[in-house]
């Protein structure tokens, strides 16, 4: 039977962006992580959204809205001048057991499709982070969420680059064995100490 395609179809995220999501949340296991999800611009022409780098945000100030905008305003200006698009949200909450969406991770991805209709939500599940470094670890450590008429609802097409091979949990053991993780750098962080790199950090 015919039916419409939401917007959405597929989600495919580079092994760099997903480890960093993961270093994010592994740098601050008691609190609650966010951050931008980007892409470029060549690649997201069709309904397939190619993430290809994440910006962490916040692990402290994920109720600001000053904070959020002038982050945004950064956000905006760094992909102007890197022919990047902002292509959607990552959320991790603070308790261990709530891998549900909250009303600010929503918030935040509502603004974001207003300008990138396709826009991917991905929600860390905090019990697979423990395990996320396992080359067994087939099934991704996060969720894709897409917006059914308003709301965001759980879809099947997340695609994370390299680790049906293994060597993208490989590459995430490796960093945190190197305490890598430790050198993320998010906008609360950029903040504290404005002589960070937060835009421009490969781990």
């Amino acid at each position: 039977s015919h039916r419409t395609k939401s917007m959405a179809e597929q989600c495919e995220v580079s092994s760099d962006a997903y480890c960093k999501i993961l270093c994010h949340a592994s740098r601050y296991p008691s609190a609650a992580v966010n951050g931008i999800l980007l892409g470029r611009q060549k690649d997201n022409t069709t309904s397939r959204v190619v993430v290809f780098d994440a910006l962490p945000l916040f692990h402290m100030h994920q109720m600001l809205a000053p904070m959020l905008e002038a982050a945004m305003m950064l956000v905006e200006e760094y992909c102007t001048q890197h022919k990047l698009v902002v292509v959607g949200y990552y959320s991790g909450n603070e308790r261990y057991d709530d891998n549900e969406v909250s009303s600010v991770s929503a918030r935040i991805a509502d603004r974001i499709q207003g300008f990138f209709p396709r826009a991917c939500l991905l929600q860390l599940v905090n019990q697979r982070l423990g395990s996320a470094a396992s080359a067994k670890s087939l099934v991704p450590a996060v969720v894709l969420y897409t917006s059914v008429q308003g709301r965001w609802m759980v879809k099947d097409g997340l695609e994370v680059q390299g680790l049906a091979e293994g060597s993208t949990q490989q590459d995430f053991a490796e960093k945190l064995k190197l305490d890598l993780h430790m050198e993320l750098n998010d906008f609360d962080n950029f903040l504290e100490q404005p002589t960070l790199k937060w835009l421009e950090q490969s781990l």
